[in-house]
């Protein structure tokens, strides 16, 4: 069996930034537990808002969390309704970790919406959108074709040459899986079994 490693472990640092920045502390395991925390609970509020990326950066007593999100409407709600119930969902369920720890609770908490130009470069939101329109029960054929062709039309995604996700067996039986590839280089499309 090979060994497995994620691809961003190679570019942290060199071509991508750290998801969570702060400085080592005696209590690296706290901090470790305190992102997976806010970052769970940003996955299960904003689940349909198209979040790509949940940075946290902490100076002192003050934790920043930026949010880059497909859809900051939705994030930040009607007059900011949204960031206000967010922040303070991640604020009471940071308190009572820390009081769990035994460690002071006294810290203020900020929460950053940023927008992502570009969905279609995206494969975090092109897979949120691939999952959501075959959970509304669109014809999955109609669905890929829809995305890839999206994804072709921009020049970085042309470049990236996306393949179907490989779901082997759509609607329960086994299925030709198409690629689509960039017709500019010559390429049709090509059937693949699995």
């Amino acid at each position: 069996m090979a060994q497995k490693v994620k691809p961003n472990a190679f570019r942290l640092g060199i071509t991508l930034p750290w998801s969570s920045r702060w400085f080592f502390k005696p209590s690296l395991k706290f901090f470790v537990e305190e992102d997976y925390l806010i970052r769970d609970i940003v996955k299960k509020k904003l689940s349909q808002a198209g979040v790509v990326s949940v940075d946290i950066e902490r100076t002192g007593d003050r934790v920043r969390v930026n949010i880059c999100s497909s859809r900051p409407g939705l994030v930040i709600g009607r007059g900011g309704e949204g960031v206000e119930t967010l922040r303070r969902a991640i604020m009471t369920a940071m308190q009572k970790l820390r009081r769990e720890k035994k460690i002071p609770t006294k810290f203020t908490l900020g929460v950053n919406i940023e927008e992502l130009k570009r969905t279609e470069v995206s494969a975090a939101v092109t897979a949120q959108q691939i999952v959501a329109d075959i959970e509304k029960r669109q014809p999955y054929r109609r669905i890929m074709k829809r995305q890839m062709e999206t994804v072709m039309q921009n020049r970085e995604g042309a470049d990236a040459a996306p393949d179907a996700p490989r779901e082997h067996r759509l609607r329960g039986r086994f299925r030709a899986l198409l690629v689509w590839r960039d017709r500019h280089k010559g390429m049709d499309l090509q059937r693949r079994y699995f």
